[in-house]
């Protein structure tokens, strides 16, 4: 073998890399796609259970949460416990596709609608838009297709939830299956992480 075969073998494992997030964003909807629908309706009972359970949630009386869409944990169970809990609920409306979004406060899930990908946003002829007043002591829990141990969240690629997250002052709590909880993903400087990271295992605060 040539030398410089051998300092090019020599340097090959410097060159590795974590996969691109367009490369994990397929790999972890395939893995969703493929996941038993009753393995899926168990976990996100469990993973909703103990969210519920949780000091964060018994401690505030404001919770912003997403409304699931087909490939994500389902709040809607979890939206009906809060309201019937006396919690004031607030979800999530996209104003563009630029990647903002405000909350409005809910009453039932009657106040959706669809909105601007098709998922479910409060209706903001009816709703109350929430104030960064309402941040206070209130909770947020954020959707992903997987999270690392730090609390960076792989989500659809389009930033809404980073971009809200820089100004949030409250408690985030990203849902997560533990099989979908990994040692690291690739980052950007705008990325923002969680604070909590809730499974059908465990609750773990970020550091």
């Amino acid at each position: 073998m040539s030398e410089q075969s051998k300092s090019e073998q020599q340097q090959q494992p410097l060159q590795s890399k974590l996969p691109s997030k367009t490369e994990l964003r397929k790999k972890f909807k395939a893995y969703r796609k493929a996941m038993p629908a009753e393995q899926r309706t168990e976990w996100d009972r469990e993973i909703i259970l103990r969210l519920l359970s949780s000091p964060e949630y018994y401690r505030t009386n404001t919770v912003l949460t997403y409304v699931s869409a087909a490939d994500e944990i389902g709040t809607r169970e979890f939206i009906r416990a809060a309201l019937a809990n006396g919690k004031r609920v607030a979800c999530p409306k996209c104003l563009s596709s630029s990647g903002f979004m405000n909350f409005y406060y809910i009453n039932s899930l009657l106040d959706l609608k669809p909105g601007l990908f098709g998922v479910d946003e409060p209706d903001t002829t009816v709703c109350k838009p929430l104030v960064e007043a309402d941040y206070s002591g209130s909770i947020c829990i954020v959707p992903g297709l997987a999270f690392d141990i730090t609390g960076h969240r792989l989500g659809h690629g389009k930033g809404y939830y980073d971009k809200f997250l820089i100004n949030y002052t409250g408690i985030s709590l990203g849902l997560c299956y533990n099989s979908c909880v990994k040692l690291k993903f690739p980052r950007d400087e705008w990325d923002v992480p969680v604070d909590i990271i809730i499974t059908e295992k465990y609750e773990r605060k970020n550091s």
